[in-house]
């Protein structure tokens, strides 16, 4: 019966259970749809007719995680499927919902389906936050093939509102502020010379560099997330002279957004200008806001490991006061889970002494920079990658 659901046009992947309504048992049908916006109905129908009356499929379940829980040779866990529905049937839940819409919204703010009104507002009344609704306009893209922002969903929003952007297909319009073309041969070239001519002997006239585990680096094969704590704006620039040329040359470091482009005006906005410029072009910085519109940067990403970029992160959100690690934010989990490429850890010492946040001007010092083993992730959580990876920095 599976193997008549798979080859049907829309389903990415079926399984079936016999399931217990009341009436008996009765054969279940767990659909994992690709987004062709078939209805569920034709392609039960459609299975149907290949079926003998004895195998008919008399129900069925849309399932709305990206996969299948599975086990490590990648088989359906048949069990906890069924435990999940017969979950969903007992409380109601948004898995045996008709309602595509609701079961999104379930599924990501965890509101049982049969709570959600038409002028609920996410955020009031769901409990959506910021993080939700990143995963929110992630599933929208998915399900309904649309192209929108998550600054479009915000505190006034009611369900209502969000039916009328599907239906209307509404974009917003707005200028980005990324840059793809600084990854082109030019000026990769043009940072390697400038590195060389300028970077470099600035940053070893102040810092006397250490660097430790070199050796975890051999094994990389494509594009990595390098993610490290964060001590002082000398950070950047300690783990760029501490990877080696060949992938320092392909590396993106985020940058708060917000510095660039916040309410500045006079010379401070022209500063910060300069400031965009120079860090784009020379250093390949690329915007990550901290406020909305967190799905463009999330996009960003997406293309630049496609183009074979490693991408630099803090995931802290600002440089440490004491020097302690602060926690880490949980869009981490989101960009490693979405982006799906390894994460190494590095644990950054000393930065804070050179440059301490309050400093104008560094002095010389010692600097030390930790790689550790690079991390792979598959079906954890969001939440288990922030708190996997932050240990892993941690005990370096």
């Amino acid at each position: 019966m599976e193997t008549v659901l798979d080859r049907i046009a829309g389903v990415k992947e079926s399984c079936v259970i016999g399931l217990d309504t009341g009436g008996g048992e009765e054969v279940h049908a767990v659909l994992l749809l690709d987004g062709k916006s078939r209805a569920p109905e034709e392609i039960i129908a459609q299975a149907n007719n290949s079926l003998d009356a004895l195998h008919r499929i008399t129900g069925y379940t849309l399932w709305n995680e990206p996969e299948f829980p599975k086990t490590t040779t990648l088989k359906i866990k048949k069990f906890a499927v069924k435990e999940e529905i017969k979950k969903g049937l007992k409380g109601g839940d948004a898995t045996v919902s008709r309602d595509s819409l609701l079961n999104l919204l379930a599924k990501v703010t965890g509101t049982n389906a049969a709570r959600i009104r038409e002028e609920s507002l996410l955020v009031a009344d769901l409990g959506l936050t910021s993080i939700d609704r990143l995963e929110l306009v992630n599933f929208l893209e998915q399900e309904y093939r649309l192209d929108i922002e998550d600054s479009q969903i915000g505190p006034q929003t009611r369900v209502s509102d969000l039916r009328r952007i599907i239906v209307e297909r509404e974009k917003l319009t707005q200028r980005n502020h990324f840059r793809f073309w600084t990854n082109n041969r030019f000026f990769r070239g043009l940072r390697i010379a400038w590195n060389a001519l300028f970077h470099s002997p600035l940053f070893r006239s102040f810092v006397t560099l250490e660097v430790r585990g070199l050796d975890k680096l051999d094994k990389l094969d494509g594009p990595v997330f390098f993610v490290a704590n964060h001590l002082s704006y000398m950070d950047h620039s300690a783990i760029m002279f501490a990877l080696p040329p060949k992938i320092r040359s392909r590396l993106a470091p985020a940058a708060w957004e917000e510095f660039f482009f916040g309410d500045y005006h006079g010379v401070n906005l022209i500063v910060r200008r300069l400031c965009y410029e120079y860090g784009t072009m020379l250093l390949n910085l690329f915007p990550l806001p901290q406020s909305q519109g967190f799905s463009g940067s999330l996009k960003y990403m997406g293309k630049l490991a496609d183009a074979g970029v490693n991408i630099l992160i803090f995931p802290e959100g600002g440089h440490s006061k004491d020097g302690k690690m602060q926690p880490f934010q949980l869009g981490l989990g989101i960009m490693v889970k979405e982006v799906g490429i390894p994460v190494v850890p590095i644990k950054i010492s000393g930065t804070d002494q050179v440059l301490p946040p309050w400093a104008r001007f560094p002095k010389q010092g010692h600097v030390t920079v930790t790689f550790g083993e690079p991390l792979q992730f598959r079906y954890e959580t969001p939440n288990d990658i922030v708190e996997k990876t932050r240990l892993a920095v941690e005990k370096l």
